[in-house]
């Protein structure tokens, strides 16, 4: 896990130290609705849960309008259904390519993104001894966000490619809607 932490920090500070133009930072709090979905027995379920998150971006201009944009998102993902509590504490490595229209002489961003992103378990009641959740995940997002002047407000969806529970036939992967605001400076 430290291993790519840092390997996402020295990409930032790599492709920042190569930017032609300035680079951005956000600051945002999300709502994520997230559902799991699993297949058991040849047959589709799923499961709504409730998650939010605090986020750190930064924007690195790689040419003209075009951005890598990494950080680091604090979430907490919890459900509670008849007296059985679930709560997951996690870290997010998100890495987009986003492109940044500008309108209003650079004073409005409408900015669609897509990347990936690595998601570390790390703490909640989701972990006990006997715990099949997995610590790691991977997986795929993308989305728009619009910014005005130092407002910002994004929509996006992501999902896992890698299982979120696993065992012997059972597969479990989250999705989430993800609405977040903030502040761009």
């Amino acid at each position: 896990m430290k291993k790519i932490i840092i390997a996402v920090i020295c990409m930032g500070i790599a492709l920042g130290a190569s930017a032609q133009e300035k680079f951005y930072n956000k600051i945002t709090a999300s709502y994520l609705p997230t559902t799991i979905r699993t297949t058991e027995d040849g047959i589709s379920i799923s499961t709504s849960m409730n998650a939010v998150a605090v986020n750190y971006l930064a924007g690195f201009n790689v040419g003209s309008k075009n951005y890598i944009e990494t950080g680091l998102t604090g979430s907490y993902l919890w459900k509670s259904d008849n007296g059985a509590d679930l709560s997951h504490i996690g870290l997010i490595v998100p890495v987009n390519y986003t492109y940044r229209f500008a309108f209003k002489e650079g004073k409005m961003h409408l900015a669609p993104f897509a990347g990936l992103y690595g998601r570390f378990g790390i703490g909640g009641n989701a972990y006990d001894e006997n715990s099949v959740i997995k610590r790691v995940q991977g997986g795929i997002q993308a989305g728009v966000s619009f910014d005005i002047k130092k407002f910002y407000i994004s929509a996006g969806y992501a999902f896992d490619l890698t299982p979120y529970v696993s065992e012997e036939g059972y597969d479990a992967f989250l999705s989430q809607a993800v609405l977040s605001i903030g502040v761009t400076f």
